[in-house]
């Protein structure tokens, strides 16, 4: 790793170094980092390489680059280097973000420590406004874990390594592991007499069973009661009958596209209080997302379609959640929020991410490029469209599946968006957040070599 670099190799200004407390981190750009592409031939982020001999452990590598003017920051014992890139350990959808740091001792070496940071490389506050995490928040890390780190130089470009060290648990955490003296400050001028660059290679060995999605992903089992069932089936085909009392309008009435649905405020009351309370004339609202006419008993949305409106209306009779169109999360979240309990859009929006997940999962199984890829782009949209921390699940997948395609498809040189289907939605949707996200995973991945190991 590339650590206080610029494009000529020259150490940056120490002002471009973030400190906290003892810690020198070491900050630079992803776009100048050199690394090995270990999927270089287009493999499948899912392969384990080895294949010919597999086991219940994977062993994951990552190698790391320091500039002997970085160990000139560390000056006293208990005072740590530490490269700004995570070290992540990827499979089946399950990410563990590792960080490493060399710790200066007392003795005049270095000890290597690699802390679980967890299923994020950056564990931040949940932001004002999000419905939750926007990772697995349930994700542990490994019970235990083997490893060892190597350090090394190269000569006329091939690595000479110069001490080995195994990782072991540092006290009782389960999240903290050593190398205890694996560099030794005496071999720094046999090192940097050859180069300028100090080489660690960080292996971190997990049990295959950590990797299962299946603990995340349930069966998107609905909840709704089965009740109105008949009724909610006359209301969706927009037939008036003597029973309904009231009209949901989807559409602009200004642009002469509107659609009625005819409702029944019984029902409608006991599933959303907010309705309740607009049927009995006790509570108005200011909101652009509903348009409430007493004198006609009608409520017009003007932003929602026809389909959105039939997925609501199907929630408010029976309780079940169905998915949105890709492009309908945000409008129908909207109403949804003013028109449900919290508990109950918690509800959906956790529904609307297993279904998603499932979907993707059992897509991903076909092998059908084209299926997955777009369903992928449209997952993401909606993802980005929902609230912070709302679909945790189907993002995971979603950037894991494509930027698995991506660094095939760059590999064979194939065009990832061929299809009219995804070129008309880019067309439409700007994708730069979503792919800046899966480019970053990929980045992440491609650094980290995966094998099976006895």
């Amino acid at each position: 790793m590339n650590c206080f670099l610029d494009n000529d190799n020259k150490m940056e200004k120490i002002n471009d170094q973030s400190n906290t407390g003892n810690e020198k981190l070491l900050v630079h750009s992803l776009d100048e980092e050199d690394h090995i592409n270990y999927f270089s031939m287009g493999e499948s982020f899912e392969r384990i390489s080895n294949e010919d001999n597999p086991s219940q452990n994977i062993g994951f590598l990552r190698q790391f680059k320091f500039h002997k003017d970085d160990f000139k920051e560390v000056k006293k014992p208990a005072e740590i280097l530490s490269p700004y890139e995570p070290m992540l350990t990827y499979h089946n959808f399950i990410a563990a973000y590792w960080k490493t740091s060399l710790m200066f001792t007392k003795n005049n070496t270095f000890d290597v420590i690699v802390s679980y940071i967890g299923p994020t490389k950056k564990m931040t506050d949940i932001p004002k406004g999000a419905l939750g995490s926007n990772f697995f928040s349930k994700q542990t890390p490994p019970s235990s874990i083997k490893g060892s780190v190597k350090v090394g130089y190269k000569i006329n470009n091939l690595f000479e390594y110069c001490g080995e060290e195994q990782l072991t648990p540092m006290g009782t955490t389960v999240k903290v592991y050593v190398a205890s003296n694996v560099i030794k400050k005496s071999y720094f001028d046999e090192i940097f007499k050859n180069g300028d660059f100090l080489y660690l290679d960080v292996k971190i060995i997990i049990n295959k069973d950590y990797f299962n999605i299946d603990n995340f992903v349930k069966n998107a089992l609905g909840t709704g009661t089965g009740k109105n069932e008949m009724t909610l089936a006359t209301v969706l085909r927009k037939e008036k009958h003597e029973k309904c009392d009231f009209v949901f309008t989807v559409g602009e009435v200004s642009k002469n596209n509107t659609v009625d649905f005819f409702v029944h405020k019984s029902i409608l009351s006991q599933s959303s209080p907010t309705l309740a309370n607009i049927f009995s004339g006790t509570k108005t609202f200011k909101t652009d997302q509903l348009c409430i006419i007493s004198n006609e008993n009608r409520i017009i949305f003007p932003f929602l379609s026809e389909n959105d409106m039939r997925m609501i209306l199907t929630y408010l009779y029976s309780g079940d959640v169905e998915l949105p169109k890709f492009d309908s999360y945000a409008k129908v979240g909207r109403v949804l929020s003013l028109l449900v309990s919290k508990d109950n859009l918690l509800d959906i929006f956790k529904q609307w991410d297993q279904q998603m997940a499932n979907f993707l999962l059992d897509l991903n199984r076909e092998n059908n490029d084209e299926k997955i890829i777009t369903a992928t782009v449209k997952s993401l949209i909606a993802i980005y469209s929902a609230p912070f921390g709302a679909l945790p699940l189907s993002k995971r997948i979603s950037v894991a599946i494509l930027a698995s395609k991506i660094n095939e498809y760059k590999a064979t040189k194939k065009n990832l968006f061929e299809s009219q289907e995804l070129r008309e939605i880019i067309s439409r949707c700007n994708i730069d957040r979503q792919l800046n996200s899966v480019t970053e995973f990929k980045y992440h991945v491609i650094c980290t070599k995966k094998e099976y190991v006895k």
